[in-house]
């Protein structure tokens, strides 16, 4: 039995216990898999534990960890699990190392290392269970806190200093917090009492919960408008140039979130100060080569009416005017002519709020023809990125959902074609729905298993799910969705507004796999910042909604 059958088999013979969460990709490329507890990545309640294995130069036989995950599940009900086996080849006694954290999903000789280190972290579970088998037994452990389990006198510390579990369990580098570890090598014919050995102590001692646990349950706590008054103390205070729709949307955002919360300070004094380089002679010479320079002036028109400075307002006319009728099945200039999904985004964000200044349909029918002509979108209601670029990218995506529902924000209702829209759009969230891992995320390739939790991406489709909710043309049965998303990019927003996984700059790939090679900016990023916080004010909107 291989590794992919242990979870084919605990999927198959629980479908309503287990789901499928992978961890990565390996070093062929090919798909880590990985189960889930149905409840592992709610709100609820739950102790929460780690079972892998191949993590040292030990492994088990893959007999033995089914038996391991099956009896911890029908033993310990109390526990919810989430368990992989890092199945790579590995001179003896090498082991898996912790990740580069400055390079992380590039390193060539373990691949399997950031990933797993992700999805542990991130995962945050109560303890980790290491899995190996041999005819000694032994019981490692580490980062525990007293009268626990160190106490128990079988039981002694993890014999690997600077190795994989030992960096995890000092709660060091790149992580919420610490997490403890238990490293189990016995027989196979052991492991049910071996297992309960370990966790019955723990049981006794109510599992405390390990402090990465306890960092991300307090980020989850936040309210939307927490987390945004977060993001806007460190994103939209600058627009560099030449401008650009990463640092513009932020802009946007601080202002969105001044109109919601009266004890936010109104931005609107310190944005015309930064933004009036923009009233300048020849700035927009400089400024308007893309779509994603354009986009960057989203928050000309919340400007305009804070100010009443009818600038602002010219500023964005211009901005919209920038873009040209173009022959029938065209893309207008400066969108790509191969029909980008980042033009979804661009397009519909000015060109819609220039009809709705003006009520003139030449902005209305820009909008519409670009998204209806574009056929991108495949028969499983997923984008390409463009029409010759044939990969479900996952900012693609973010971007096609954010567009289509900036689009829908602004287009008449009623209108054959904005109609028409709406059915392409509740097509593609559809579909996004069935591929939303169990974190509540969407991944660097939607379709691609294993490649990594993407923050930008998830921050997009969860806004069109809010703003599609929140204004009608959505049901309630993208209200689960919405809020698992919320959970999970809370959880990868820190108290200081630093971030987890974002995909740097992308431009069009040759290969499926240089997607998911693209690095994964941690920390600071406008591009994720900007995303997060126009997420975090629409679902506060939404949810003010969805209570009155």
């Amino acid at each position: 039995m291989n590794t992919e059958s242990v979870f084919h088999t605990l999927l198959h013979d629980h479908p309503r216990e287990f789901e499928s969460y992978p961890v990565g990709i390996n070093k062929m490329e090919a798909s880590i898999p990985g189960i889930a507890h149905v409840d592992y990545h709610t709100t609820k309640t739950v102790h929460r534990v780690a079972v892998v294995g191949g993590i040292s130069s030990v492994g088990p036989e893959t007999e033995m960890f089914l038996a391991a995950l099956k009896h911890i599940s029908q033993t310990f009900t109390n526990l919810s699990l989430i368990a992989c086996y890092i199945d790579f080849a590995h001179p003896k006694d090498s082991g898996l190392h912790p990740p580069e954290i400055d390079k992380f999903y590039f390193n060539n000789q373990q691949p399997e290392s950031p990933y797993l280190w992700r999805w542990l972290t991130m995962g945050s579970p109560d303890f980790v269970i290491e899995i190996c088998e041999s005819n000694k037994v032994s019981i490692e452990t580490s980062g525990f806190v007293p009268n626990s389990m160190d106490h128990q006198e079988h039981f002694s510390d993890l014999d690997d200093a600077g190795g994989f579990l030992s960096i995890i369990a000092m709660g060091e580098g790149d992580t919420p917090g610490l997490i403890p570890v238990v490293r189990l090598t016995c027989p196979q014919s052991n492991i049910k009492s071996e297992i309960d050995s370990i966790i019955e102590p723990l049981v006794t001692n109510q599992v405390k919960p390990s402090p990465a646990r306890i960092e991300l349950s307090k980020r989850e706590s936040r309210t939307p408008l927490e987390v945004a008054t977060t993001l806007g103390k460190r994103y939209g205070h600058k627009l560099d140039q030449p401008i650009n729709y990463t640092q513009g949307v932020a802009i946007s955002g601080r202002l969105r979130l001044s109109a919601l919360d009266n004890s936010y300070p109104d931005p609107t004094e310190e944005l015309v100060d930064l933004l009036n380089f923009l009233q300048t002679p020849n700035w927009f010479e400089k400024n308007k080569c893309s779509g994603a320079n354009l986009a960057a002036l989203c928050w000309a028109d919340d400007l305009w009416r804070n100010t009443n400075n009818k600038n602002w307002k010219n500023i964005l006319l211009k901005a919209a005017d920038v873009f040209q009728e173009p022959p029938d099945g065209c893309a207008p200039d400066p969108c790509d002519p191969e029909f980008r999904c980042e033009d979804m985004f661009y397009i519909s964000a000015i060109q819609g709020r220039a009809f709705q200044i003006t009520g003139d349909t030449k902005y209305s029918e820009m909008t519409s023809n670009f998204l209806l002509q574009a056929e991108t979108q495949q028969e499983n209601g997923l984008f390409w990125h463009s029409r010759e670029t044939p990969y479900f990218w996952g900012r693609g995506n973010g971007f096609a959902a954010l567009g289509f529902a900036e689009a829908l924000t602004y287009l008449p209702q009623g209108h054959s074609k904005t109609q028409e829209i709406l059915q392409i759009h509740k097509k593609h969230l559809k579909c996004l729905l069935d591929f939303q891992l169990p974190s509540g995320m969407w991944s660097q390739l939607i379709n691609f298993d294993g490649s990594y939790q993407e923050l930008s991406s998830t921050c997009m489709i969860g806004y069109a799910l809010a703003r599609g909710i929140r204004l009608g043309w959505l049901d309630s049965e993208f209200i689960p969705a919405l809020r698992k998303s919320w959970n999970a990019v809370s959880k990868r927003i820190d108290g200081q507004a630093n971030l987890v996984d974002v995909c740097t700059g992308t431009g069009v790939q040759a290969r499926m796999q240089d997607y998911f090679y693209r690095k994964a900016e941690n920390g600071y990023d406008d591009r994720g910042g900007s995303m997060s916080l126009w997420f975090a004010t629409e679902i506060e909107q939404c949810y003010r909604t969805l209570k009155s």
